[in-house]
């Protein structure tokens, strides 16, 4: 446990902020990392990289000469990002001691700071931020909520140290500036179709606050990077939506989007309970990690009200890749039992069902597969064919645009679909109500079957713990 330090000081607090957002320590040596790579560059911005290096000069040098007694040299890399060292952290080193966060190796991966929380006031939380934002607060102009009128700042946090997350988005809540979404590293936000895409472990955690929120209540200490903050939310247009702060943050009615269960979902390196367990908002892994300010009483209301079923699927919604991919996803499952009849299909068909507003019914009426995943997938196999796709990519490339039959292809391209109306597949329809396979060439595609009744009476869901998983199951629970 921390011990109580009296006053940490608004400049530790902001130097602290660097060194766990930026710090890594080897060979007894500091290196911090600013990422600034999309705009720090010399080659493509030298007035903004003058900036920066007048920022470190004018504003960080002096902190750690004065705070830590030592001196920092700094380099731009040839990335874009910049780097700092010191040489001989020792000062530094018993600093974070005295904080018990380990100094070593990547320093973001194993901080905490739940027990420092309560020692903080207001000006060092707000310091404690900006150092925070300054190395990794991501301010590219891509980020944006849901439409392009409204700017993000996204706090990049890597690894699974979910305890760190939640404990900055409770700083940012005491300081007034609500947190709009948090992406957890989790299988179920990075992976929500395919149960088997393991590439989630190296996504990240991504808090997101609102551009114009944060510059209101907070600041970057750089002003290089403020200013490049600033520059983004011009010409936006957008008013700013009434931000609130949690428990009252989530929208009326809650909607979660529906997930497929993840082999991952159970790893290892999930912590104790949140492992197994099925996650269906940013906020119920808050609740999970007992956040004071978390929604509770209103997920818990929702997953009472609510056939859960309806938001997680226990077969994939959608995987595509080689036939030997998703045989393997089959044999390692539940369907390695599976029997299949083929019935042949074409795009044409296929379409029709979508425009007629109808989904893909198995021959004996028995299953329905929702279409816009079938369709998804003859695309994939239609892309595959026509080598927009190399055979070993998964996502359809361009932007389906059905109402005029039509996949939008960067750059300035476009796949007709009328003129491959007659495009052949093969559907392997189940025997059980189970995923179907579209099928051409050596490339296929799994969707899973609409089932949120059968599923509601196959999940295990208790409202008072927020645990949601499901039981043990056999081929023989999907039965016709």
């Amino acid at each position: 446990m921390t011990q109580n330090l009296g006053p940490l000081g608004e400049d530790r607090a902001y130097l602290l902020g660097i060194i766990i957002g930026g710090g890594r320590v080897q060979n007894h040596q500091l290196t911090i990392v600013f990422p600034f790579k999309s705009w720090g560059n010399f080659a493509v911005d030298p007035a903004n990289a003058g900036r920066i290096s007048g920022d470190i000069v004018r504003g960080l040098m002096p902190l750690f000469r004065n705070i830590f007694q030592t001196p920092i040299d700094f380099r731009p890399l040839d990335n874009g990002n910049w780097q700092v060292t010191v040489e001989n952290p020792q000062n530094i080193t018993t600093f974070m001691h005295t904080l018990n966060i380990p100094f070593a190796n990547r320093i973001i991966t194993r901080a905490q700071i739940t027990d420092l929380l309560p020692q903080l006031n207001g000006e060092e939380k707000k310091n404690f931020v900006a150092g925070l934002a300054d190395t990794i607060g991501s301010v590219k102009e891509s980020h944006r909520r849901f439409t392009d009128e409204y700017q993000i700042i996204s706090f990049e946090i890597p690894g699974r140290n979910y305890t760190l997350v939640r404990d900055i988005c409770r700083i940012l809540h005491d300081l007034g500036c609500a947190t709009d979404q948090i992406l957890w590293e989790h299988p179920n936000f990075h992976s929500g179709h395919n149960p088997v895409y393991h590439k989630w472990k190296h996504k990240g955690n991504k808090l997101r606050v609102l551009t114009q929120e944060f510059l209101e209540n907070l600041s970057f200490a750089f002003t290089s990077k403020a200013r490049y903050a600033g520059q983004n939310l011009e010409d936006r247009g957008g008013e700013l939506p009434a931000q609130v702060l949690c428990p009252d943050h989530l929208q009326d009615p809650l909607r979660p989007k529906e997930k497929s269960w993840h082999t991952d979902e159970a790893d290892e390196t999930i912590p104790a309970g949140i492992r197994g367990n099925h996650i269906f908002h940013y906020n119920h892994m808050c609740c999970l990690l007992d956040c004071p300010h978390a929604p509770r009483a209103k997920l818990t209301q929702f997953m009472r009200e609510n056939n859960m079923g309806s938001f997680f699927s226990y077969f994939p919604l959608t995987i595509r890749g080689t036939l030997v991919q998703i045989e393997n996803y089959c044999t390692n499952s539940i369907l390695q039992g599976e029997t299949y009849v083929e019935y042949p299909a074409t795009l044409r068909e296929l379409l029709s069902l979508h425009q007629n507003g109808q989904n893909y019914q198995s021959p004996n009426h028995r299953t329905v597969y929702p279409i816009n995943y079938v369709i998804e997938g003859i695309i994939y196999l239609l892309e595959i064919a026509q080598k927009v796709l190399s055979g070993d990519q998964t996502r359809i490339k361009g932007k389906l645009d059905l109402a005029n039959s039509r996949v939008k292809l960067p750059p300035n391209q476009m796949l007709d679909l009328q003129n491959h109306l007659d495009f052949a597949i093969t559907i392997r329809v189940p025997g059980h109500r189970t995923p179907i396979i579209l099928q051409s060439g050596s490339h296929g595609a799994m969707v899973g079957p609409d089932l949120p009744d059968l599923y509601g009476t196959l999940l295990d869901a208790n409202p008072a713990t927020l645990q949601l998983h499901y039981r043990s199951l056999s081929l023989e629970d999907f039965n016709m």
